[in-house]
């Protein structure tokens, strides 16, 4: 399972080597998921919006982070589509809700 971003399945304004880095683990996650599917070996990507995550406290500008998704919600998600036979998803995107 790789928690990739929505940066990798989008590009962002002033995030070009993030975006950069997440658009090529997505594609590394897709030729991983071709080879390793005839050995029952799934591979998921999940691709999260915003998190709330320490990440934010080390900026100097600091987005709202009070939108953004909270971690444990997200980790119970990610959590349960590990743990859940029967379940085969490639490529996920989580995204948050406008407050």
């Amino acid at each position: 399972m790789f928690i990739n971003s929505a940066a990798g399945k989008q590009g962002y304004a002033n995030h070009t080597l993030y975006s950069a880095s997440k658009f090529a683990l997505n594609g590394f996650s897709q030729s991983l998921r071709l080879e390793a599917k005839k050995f029952g070996v799934r591979v998921i990507s999940i691709h999260p919006g915003g998190v709330k995550t320490s990440l934010y406290d080390k900026l100097s500008t600091k987005p709202d982070v009070d939108q953004y998704m909270d971690s444990k919600k997200l980790a119970e998600i990610i959590v349960y589509l590990a743990e859940t036979d029967g379940l085969s998803p490639d490529d996920i995107s989580i995204s948050r809700t406008s407050k």
